[in-house]
C-alpha cells in the first residue's frame, strides 16, 4: 500500500513540475518568437516593415527542447555520477544547458538579423540584451522541471532508460506541447495583420 502510495505522490509532483515546464517553455517560445519559423515577422523587413520583435527561429520547439533537456539531464547525470547532491546536480545541469540556449538565442537572432540588413533591418543590442536573458530565465525553469521529472522517473520510480535519454525524450515531447499550444502574441497576429502571409520575396 505504502509503494502505490509512493507512486501516486511521485506522479503527481511530476504533472505539477510538467505543468510548470510547459507554461515557461511556451512562455520561452513566445518571447523568442521560436514557435512559427515562417511568420511575417521575419518576412516584414523584405516589405519594407522594420520592427523591433525578437525572433530566434532556426529550429522549431521539439528538436531545440529535445537538446536543451537531453543535455541538462546528461549533465546532471555526470555530476550524479560525481557524488554530487542531486538537488545541486540537477540545477548545475539546467544552467549549463540554458548558457547553450542563449548562445542559440544570440546566434539565431543575429544570423537572421545580419541577413535582413539589405531591406534595413537593423540589429537593435538592447532588443538582444532584454529579450535573451527574459527567455534565458524561462528556458531554466522549462529545463530544470523536465530535468526533475526525469530524475523522478528514473531514481524513485526506477525507469530503466538512463537520464538522459529520458531529457531526450521528454524534451521533445515538452516542445511539441509548447509548439501545439502557438504563438499568439507576436507579429505576425498583430503588427503586420493587415498583409497577406508569405507575401515576402525569398531572400535567396
Amino acid at each position: 500500500m505504502e509503494q502505490i502510495v509512493f507512486g501516486i505522490g511521485i506522479t503527481a509532483l511530476a504533472g505539477a513540475l510538467a505543468t510548470v515546464a510547459g507554461s515557461a517553455e511556451d512562455t520561452e517560445s513566445n518571447i523568442g518568437s521560436q514557435g512559427d519559423p515562417n511568420s511575417q515577422v521575419q518576412l516584414a523587413p523584405q516589405m519594407g516593415f522594420v520592427h523591433r520583435i525578437f525572433n530566434k527561429a532556426v529550429a522549431g520547439e521539439p528538436p531545440a527542447y529535445g537538446l536543451w533537456c537531453a543535455l541538462g539531464a546528461g549533465l546532471a547525470w555526470a555530476f550524479l555520477a560525481m557524488q554530487i547532491n542531486a538537488v545541486l546536480a540537477i540545477v548545475l545541469g539546467s544552467l549549463l544547458a540554458v548558457f547553450v540556449q542563449g548562445i542559440y538565442a544570440t546566434t539565431a537572432y543575429l544570423g537572421r538579423t545580419a541577413s535582413l540588413s539589405k531591406f534595413g533591418q537593423p540589429v537593435y543590442v538592447d532588443i538582444l540584451k532584454s529579450m535573451t536573458t527574459v527567455a534565458m530565465a524561462h528556458a531554466f525553469v522549462a529545463i530544470f522541471c523536465t530535468v526533475t521529472i526525469c530524475y523522478l522517473i528514473n531514481v524513485a520510480l526506477g525507469h530503466p532508460f538512463p537520464l538522459p535519454l529520458l531529457g531526450f525524450i521528454w524534451g521533445i515531447t515538452l516542445g511539441a506541447a509548447g509548439s501545439a499550444t502557438g504563438n499568439p502574441y507576436y507579429g505576425k497576429e498583430r503588427q503586420y495583420q493587415n498583409q497577406k502571409f508569405g507575401a515576402g520575396v525569398p531572400i535567396s
